[in-house]
């Protein structure tokens, strides 16, 4: 043993004592600088993450009305188009400013956050059809529908996109994945699949009978009302077993959105795919439906 050290030994004693304290500091400095140095850097990593990730929550939560207000705007067109006003028109024409001042809100939050030319192009295109949609007025049920339909899809995708932008979707803490996957990929696609199931049942009531193409597309939409519904659950219960303290915050609401969508998917086969009759039943299915989304939203809030 001692012949292994012997070159180190016959170099520090020919050595003078300044020489041997300089070797000796930096032998031992010299680790704890290059150890000080990497610990800085992850924290500075961890603390640019938690600042992305916070501008990613600030911007889903200013998404989240135009979404829902989208939404309330589809299912007033279609009562409107499919009936008499009753005053309808008034609610639509109160509505339309307040969606105008949420996308205006939007944008002004991606601006103010740094958002990328994607993002930016993306709000965009979205207030370009919302104005689309508000000269729509005479068109056909349809055309009306699907095109609600699909720049609501454009808001959700548009969600997913600034998941990954800001960070959120990326987060290495189980906790902070499961609350962003909840209010990014499962929440506002289970919301939208509920009120598409709503849209159908009102027009199978002006229709007087649920077609064949409605029966499949209703249970379509069904079984991914209930796949969100599993999988927001499970997600969720993942982020309070590595956060207890979430159940305090989050419990009631997610108790009440389990609770509430599977009561709808029953009422829907019960009243709807089930029913030999359909104009009075679907009252019934589109205040549940109602429900389900404002329980949706609660829990959204709530994360």
């Amino acid at each position: 043993m001692t012949a292994i050290f012997l070159p180190a030994i016959t170099l520090l004693n020919r050595l003078g004592f300044k020489a041997k304290f300089a070797i000796i500091f930096v032998s031992v400095l010299l680790p704890l600088a290059v150890l000080a140095t990497l610990t800085l850097q992850g924290i500075n990593a961890e603390v640019r993450t938690l600042r992305s990730e916070s501008r990613g929550v600030e911007f889903l939560t200013a998404l989240r009305a135009p979404i829902e207000r989208m939404q309330e705007h589809r299912a007033l067109m279609l009562t409107l188009l499919t009936g008499p006003d009753g005053g309808l028109r008034t609610q639509v024409n109160q509505l339309r400013p307040q969606i105008d001042a949420r996308i205006t809100a939007l944008n002004d939050v991606a601006a103010r956050l740094g958002a990328d030319a994607d993002i930016d192009n993306r709000i965009s295109s979205i207030s370009s059809g919302w104005a689309a949609i508000k000269t729509m007025d005479a068109a056909a049920v349809s055309t009306n529908v699907a095109a609600h339909s699909d720049l609501i899809s454009e808001l959700i995708a548009l969600g997913e996109y600034a998941s990954d932008y800001f960070e959120v979707s990326l987060s290495s803490h189980l906790d902070t994945y499961y609350l962003g996957d909840a209010i990014v990929n499962r929440l506002p696609a289970m919301t939208e699949a509920l009120m598409r199931v709503r849209t159908q049942a009102a027009l199978a009531a002006v229709d007087g009978e649920v077609s064949e193409e409605t029966r499949i597309s209703m249970e379509v939409l069904l079984y991914n009302i209930n796949s969100y519904r599993a999988a927001v659950g499970r997600g969720l219960e993942s982020a309070i077993k590595a956060n207890p303290e979430l159940r305090q915050a989050i419990g009631t609401a997610m108790r009440s959105n389990e609770q509430l969508s599977t009561e709808f998917i029953e009422l829907v086969r019960q009243n709807l795919l089930q029913a030999e009759l359909v104009t009075g039943n679907t009252d019934v299915v589109t205040n549940a439906a109602n429900q389900a989304v404002d329980a949706a939203y609660t829990l959204y809030d709530a994360i």
